[in-house]
């Protein structure tokens, strides 16, 4: 089971120019989060939501940092190498010199991510957008970057391994969601949220260091 999970996420690394680091091209799956809790007899993986539906190829949301960095460090300590959540560096890096993670024009067009965002670039209040998706949608659904990352805008927000508010501790993600839209798509626009704090637009992807 470890060997099937560890040989999946490898397959989706892609470097990341400038950096000593792999980042995956998608978000950490469902199905993948399911293979991690059944190794460590966790109890299964449910639904997050009544009105609308996952499946194993979507991304796994409500999902906190500190479980996050739990899943880094026990795929740390069973393959010897260096998983982690991208830096706040990284993910700028994977996404490149624009305004969006789609380009430098706004509103996005429809298969350019997973956001509420309406055709007029106001926030839909249906939380469908122009994608016309309520919810997560699979990843790898719209078209990917020059790089050849997915969904690094929309569809979840994803937690950056550094970045914490020394007054509050709270911890830093990056790239807007399914249910938001405007600034929050902006790649110089950061949240956060409580490491302990989980939602169902919180997510994350992994990255694989090569540093010593």
């Amino acid at each position: 089971m470890i060997g099937e999970l560890v040989k999946r996420l490898e397959a989706k690394l892609l470097p990341v120019p400038g950096t000593q680091v792999l980042m995956s091209k998608t978000e950490c799956t469902v199905g993948e989060w399911k293979l991690y809790l059944r190794a460590e007899g966790f109890l299964d993986w449910q639904q997050p939501s009544k009105d609308w539906t996952q499946t194993d190829e979507h991304p796994v949301v409500s999902v906190s940092w500190n479980r996050a960095k739990e899943f880094c460090d026990w795929l740390s300590a069973r393959t010897g190498k260096q998983w982690r959540l991208p830096t706040n560096a990284e993910w700028e890096a994977a996404v490149g010199p624009t305004k969006y993670p789609w380009g430098d024009y706004y509103p996005p067009h429809w298969d350019d991510g997973n956001y509420a965002v309406g055709v007029d670039g106001k926030e839909d209040p249906q939380k469908v957008g122009v994608d016309g998706i309520l919810g997560t949608a699979p990843v790898g659904s719209f078209k990917p970057n020059a790089l050849g990352f997915y969904d690094l805008g929309g569809n979840v927000w994803e937690w950056m391994w550094d970045g914490q508010d020394e007054k509050t501790g709270n911890r830093v993600f990056r790239g807007g969601s399914w249910n938001r839209f405007a600034e929050y798509c902006a790649v110089g626009f950061r949240y956060s949220s409580y490491p302990t704090y989980s939602y169902i637009a919180y997510g994350f992807r992994l990255a694989l260091s090569s540093d010593p």
